[in-house]
């Protein structure tokens, strides 16, 4: 982030003697100063409040969803190398990605990366149409797909998805840090479902695909959850840490912050917390099925 330069300050000096203006001066002086030192740590800090904003548009969006779909949340799995939506007869999900529920394009790395299945378009993203009501993402009928050189790739904006501290990407080289490209940029959001319920340890004897529905179909039915400890949704670094074997393991995030992230509740809440390692299930935050 860009420093704040130490400026020139003036003082209205009426009615201040020249120990109370010097005293001042030496003040605002070292005030400055500070916020030179550590302008950039309280720049990133300051934008808590407007990602959060951003967790708690897509929070109520959510719930306008689920009052349509029978209390389901738009967590996608992939179908197929485009579209993403509910299960057909004899069909098996090709995977999952933590981005497919709403955002802009994914940026051309994922045209090809992974055989292209993770290569999700704004059109084909559930909650885009209630964060963006009567907005078109442009997008080729399916099974056609973006080009990788597709202008609307970038020029697609979905800003509501974007945290304002999103610097780094750790999707491509997961849990490292792809320097240069913000998560955003790279797959369309800075926030992403939480996909460890899949491997909660009740549904260990499903397929991945019927993991996948009778999971959401507990999730939707509040089986095994507690909605103000519930995440289903979070920056990059919930999942990083959360899955880290170590229990001394530390991920600093964009924010300068070792293992902390930015949730969104079931319940509509969001909140900026420490994450555990190894622990999916705390007093604090749910992210698997109990």
């Amino acid at each position: 982030m860009p420093r704040r330069a130490c400026g020139r300050v003036g003082i209205a000096c009426a009615g201040l003697t020249r120990i109370d203006v010097v005293a001042a001066l030496a003040a605002v002086v070292m005030g400055a100063c500070l916020l030179c030192v550590l302008g950039a740590g309280v720049t990133r800090h300051r934008m808590f409040t407007p990602s959060q904003a951003n967790l708690l548009q897509i929070g109520q969006a959510g719930a306008a969803y689920q009052a349509d779909f029978h209390g389901h949340l738009p967590m996608a799995p992939i179908w197929q190398h485009r579209g993403v939506g509910p299960a057909f007869p004899n069909q098996s999900a090709n995977g999952w990605a933590a981005w497919t529920y709403g955002g802009k394009n994914t940026s051309s790395y994922w045209y090809s990366a992974f055989g292209g299945y993770f290569d999700v378009e704004a059109a084909d993203r559930p909650l885009n149409a209630y964060v963006y009501p009567g907005t078109v993402f442009p997008g080729p009928v399916i099974p056609n797909r973006m080009s990788p050189s597709d202008p609307t790739r970038a020029t697609t904006q979905a800003s509501v998805f974007r945290d304002p501290g999103d610097m780094t990407t750790r999707q491509r080289n997961w849990p490292n840090a792809t320097v240069g490209v913000s998560c955003y940029d790279d797959v369309g959001t800075s926030y992403h479902l939480n996909g460890a319920w899949v491997d909660s340890p009740q549904l260990a004897t499903y397929s991945f695909t019927n993991r996948y529905l009778v999971g959401m179909g507990r999730i939707a039915t509040g089986q095994g959850i507690t909605p103000s400890r519930f995440v289903w949704n979070a920056d990059q670094f919930a999942a990083i840490v959360v899955y880290g074997t170590n229990p001394s393991y530390q991920v600093r995030n964009d924010y300068e912050d070792i293992n902390r992230s930015q949730m969104l509740f079931l319940d509509g809440h969001a909140a900026y917390l420490t994450v555990v390692p190894g622990q999916f299930n705390t007093a604090a935050y749910q992210m698997r099925l109990e």
